[in-house]
Formats: C-alpha cells, structure tokens, sequence
C-alpha cells in the first residue's frame, strides 16, 4: 500500500507539471512528524521567470480531514522558526483519506530552499510543524 501512494503521488506530480520544469526545484519526500507512519509528500516550485512562482504539493497518508499550511522553514533549519503563509493564503485541506493537492501561482519568485507543511492556530503563528521537505 504505501508503494502504491508514492506512485500515485509521483503520477499526480508528473500529471500537474505536464513538462518537466529544468529550473524547478522538487522535493520527492518530506519528513514527517505526528502524522501516520505511511504519510509522505511531494513538492514542486517552480520559478516561472517574471510571472512569478508556481508551487505543487501532494500529500498521501496525511491526518484525514485537516487544514495544512504551506509556508517555508528558516535557512537555519529551525523548524520553530517558520514563515507563516501570509501572502500565499490558500489552505491545503485532506480529503478523508488524507490525500490532498495544492497548486498556486504566485506573482512573486519566492527562492525557497524547503518547505514546511504546518498546523496553524489562526494562519499568522506557527502551531505545529507536521512535515518537512528540503530539496
């Protein structure tokens, strides 16, 4: 079971991009924390030049049910010092299986270098980091 959502998330990733991005940076698994043992993630950014970011993230195996945060750690690896998603404000939500897809464009190149899946408590301070990517 859990070889078949990585395969899912790598065919979902791959049907999302639809070209590989050469400037892209991906993430091919995130590590997780008190989320179920079979959790994992996948994650694109890709800077689109002067148009912008583009981010896609998939989650399989996640808390069923739950609002996520997409926001970025500190470059120090401090996972308490997170940056709270406050321009990019769109939730990513867990159907009742835990799997979920998140797919915004942001008119600003952000060069993230990881991001962070977090519970929020009001979606300005960081609640709980749940997963962690780096590329």
């Amino acid at each position: 079971m859990f070889k078949f959502r990585r395969l899912l998330c790598v065919v979902l990733v791959c049907a999302l991009v639809g070209v590989a991005y050469g400037a892209a940076r991906k993430i091919r698994s995130f590590s997780t924390f008190d989320e179920p043992a079979d959790a994992d993630a996948m994650a694109i950014m890709n800077i689109a030049d002067s148009q912008g970011t583009v981010f896609q993230v998939i989650v399989t195996g996640f808390t069923p049910d739950t609002t996520y945060w997409i926001g970025r750690v500190d470059d120090g690896g401090d996972p308490n010092a997170c940056f709270p998603p406050d321009v990019i404000s769109d939730p990513l939500v867990t159907d009742s299986n835990g799997d979920a897809t998140w797919h915004v464009k942001h008119g600003t190149n952000f060069p993230w270098s990881n991001i962070g899946i977090y519970v929020f408590n009001d979606q300005t301070v960081c609640y709980e980091l749940r997963a962690l990517g780096n590329p």
